[in-house]
Formats: C-alpha cells, sequence, structure tokens
C-alpha cells in the first residue's frame, strides 16, 4: 500500500472469474489488481515477488491447488488469503476448512451466478472483506512439506469432571479468524467426562458448517450439532449457530434462534449470542472469544464479564492474526488470556473451584478428511 491502494493478487484459473473479480475489485479506486494466478504454483511465487497486500484464491486449480499454495505462503511469505470457493461441493468444502485451518483469514462462497443479484452481492462481500484483512498482519503457518500432516492430539489431560453442583451451566464461544483449528484446540484438551455444554457462534461462509461440525464430531467423540429452534442444551453437546441466523439461550438453557438484523455485518453474531447469556444465566455462563477480527465479540464479552461471568480471549501468540491493543480489545476485557487448549484446561479447574492457571499446553489440529 506504498501509494495508498490496496494492493490484491487473484489466484482463478477461470477467464471468466477473473475478469469478474477485476471488474469486481476494480469498481474501487482504493483497490488495484498488482497480479493474476492461473495456477497455485504461480500463487506463491508471485505472492512472494509482488508481496501484494491480500490474495483471493480459488481452491480447484491446476498444478497446485489452493490449499497447497494457501499452506506454502503462510509458511514461506505469510499474507492474508481469502479463499474464494464453492460451497455445494463436499469435497471442495472439506479442501476449504482445511485451507483455513493453514491460516486463511476468510473463506467466500462462489456465487452461482456471476451477474444479478447474485454476483452483485458476492461484490458486496468481496470488497467488504479486501478492506477488512487488506491490513491485518498474519502469523507464518508452517507445514511441513506443504501437505497437512500434522495429527489429531494424545489424550487430554486428566481433569475431573464438573461437580454435581457446579456454579457455571454452558461455556459460550465466538470464533472467526482461525476459528476451526482454534475450536479443534479448544475441544480437544477437554476430558470424555466434561459435562458442561458448549454453544458456538463461528464466523464461516454459508455452506461450510456441516462440514466443520462433521470435522469436530469425528475428531472430538462429542456431539455436536447446528442448533434448532427450542432444543434444550445438554451436557456434553456442542451446538453451533445456524448460516444468517442469531442464536440465544434462554433461562432454562433452550435454544432460541432469531432472524433480527445483522450486527454490524455479522448474522450469526457474536455479540447477540454473548448478551443473552449476560441476561439469562450472568455469573452462570463462561465467555470464550477465539481468534476473532473487528468488532464482534468484545462488546458481548464485556457485557459478559458485567454480568459476573468469567471471561477468557484467545491470546496472540497462538492467533492466525498478529496484533494487540485496538485492534484486540477482547483482550484488556477478558479474565483469562491463553491459548486455546489451556483456555479449556482452565476452565475445567474453574469448574472444580481451583482459579491457579494450568501450565501451557501444545495446539496440534487436525486435518479435516
Amino acid at each position: 500500500m506504498a501509494d495508498g491502494r490496496i494492493r490484491v493478487l487473484v489466484a482463478d484459473d477461470s477467464p471468466t472469474i477473473v475478469a469478474f473479480m477485476e471488474d469486481a475489485l476494480g469498481a474501487d479506486p482504493a483497490i488495484e489488481v498488482v497480479g493474476i494466478a492461473r495456477n497455485g504454483r504461480e500463487a506463491v511465487d508471485m505472492a512472494a515477488s509482488l508481496k501484494p497486500d491480500i490474495i483471493t484464491m480459488d481452491i480447484v486449480m491446476p498444478r497446485m491447488d489452493g490449499l497447497a499454495a494457501t499452506q506454502l505462503i503462510m509458511g514461506q511469505t505469510p499474507t492474508p488469503i481469502i479463499v474464494i470457493s464453492s460451497c455445494i461441493d463436499p469435497e471442495e468444502q472439506t479442501i476449504t476448512l482445511n485451507a483455513l485451518n493453514a491460516g486463511a483469514v476468510a473463506a467466500l462462497a462462489k456465487p452461482t451466478e456471476i451477474f444479478g443479484t447474485d454476483g452483485d452481492a458476492f461484490r458486496n462481500v468481496l470488497l467488504t472483506h479486501v478492506r477488512q484483512f487488506c491490513r491485518v498482519k498474519v502469523r507464518s503457518q508452517p507445514v511441513a512439506s506443504g501437505t497437512p500432516a500434522l495429527k489429531l492430539p494424545g489424550p487430554a489431560p486428566a481433569l475431573a469432571a464438573p461437580r454435581a453442583k457446579s456454579p457455571y451451566q454452558v461455556i459460550a464461544v465466538g470464533a472467526s479468524v482461525g476459528g476451526p483449528t482454534a475450536l479443534f484446540n479448544f475441544v480437544a484438551h477437554f476430558p470424555p467426562s466434561f459435562a458442561l455444554p458448549i454453544v458456538v457462534v463461528q464466523h464461516i461462509a454459508p455452506g461450510l458448517l456441516p462440514t466443520l461440525t462433521a470435522w469436530l464430531h469425528e475428531s472430538t467423540g462429542r456431539l455436536v450439532e447446528i442448533a434448532q429452534e427450542g432444543e434444550a442444551v445438554v451436557g456434553r453437546s456442542i451446538l453451533f449457530a445456524p448460516d444468517g441466523t442469531h442464536l440465544t439461550l434462554t433461562e432454562n438453557l433452550k435454544v432460541h434462534l432469531t432472524d433480527d438484523p445483522p450486527v454490524g455485518d455479522k448474522k450469526p453474531s457474536i455479540d447477540v449470542l454473548f448478551r443473552s447469556l449476560a441476561t439469562s444465566l450472568g455469573p452462570k455462563a463462561v465467555g470464550v472469544l477465539l481468534s476473532v477480527v473487528g468488532g464482534d465479540g468484545p462488546g458481548g464479552l464485556g457485557a459478559l464479564k458485567a454480568a459476573g461471568a468469567k471471561t477468557f480471549a484467545q491470546d496472540e501468540s497462538s492467533s492466525v492474526i498478529v496484533g494487540t491493543g485496538p485492534a484486540r480489545p477482547e483482550l484488556a476485557i477478558a479474565d483469562y488470556v491463553l491459548p486455546p487448549g489451556q483456555i479449556a484446561r482452565q476452565i475445567g479447574q474453574l469448574v472444580r473451584g481451583e482459579e491457579a492457571v494450568a501450565s501451557p499446553i501444545p495446539g496440534p489440529v487436525s486435518p479435516i478428511r
């Protein structure tokens, strides 16, 4: 951004999509497309030579796909990457989630039609994401040989199950950039006996939630589902807010879904979930923010803390996005600022009435299959 303009590298092998992307991005005089990569290998090379502010990355490309390219870029020349993917094809959904695990800052669903209302809506979302993420600094995410070779963690630390009269009834989690990885590292460090339910708002492209919830279920052994109106939140379950719907909880731990307007540009909104718990449960709730970027989340976390809830935020060292201070207001709000696995351990201690912070726990991540 030497001349003040946002420099974008577009990686896509489709001439039609490339023309559409150039037109959409070029409509903003503050944005400049500095290069077109026709495959993943070119994207890796051009990321190093052009040093763009941000990259849009297709998933299915010749020579090297978008996942491998994302892994190499994040290991060699860390750059904010927005994955542009079909969220209809199950295989592409899986690759897209692995790209998010590799360090991509966001995933957007390709428009089914580039002309008309679908294309216009995509243009607006694309421009919003480019402006939001172009200035963030991302952390290097090295992956051996450019492949998803990381494995599931070993057994979780031996923590006792919650007491029959635990002071807490539910854990509420908000996540965005790096959320799938952070969620895995959070959930995987609770023992099988840990009984508190977890409700989650994850900022993610529409259509990816079924793949994400299935992966978390298979990799952690917990019941992971998309929430439905009126269902009870029960022990050991993990419920996600559905696409395009706000999730709140009542005092008797029943799900209430609403079609209220977005908060900012977020629907579901982390703030909506957190504020509902501040009102309905107060000190009986635990609030956790994982890898959040933007305005959604810190306000709700503050409301939870004011209501007497325990509050946690993911620390900078384990986050995809580098930077604290004004960009991470939740760090000043949270009672504890820790890596995801250590947050899980600390919650286990709090449930048992222990306040001491646990020693650090490494945060492995499983490739999505």
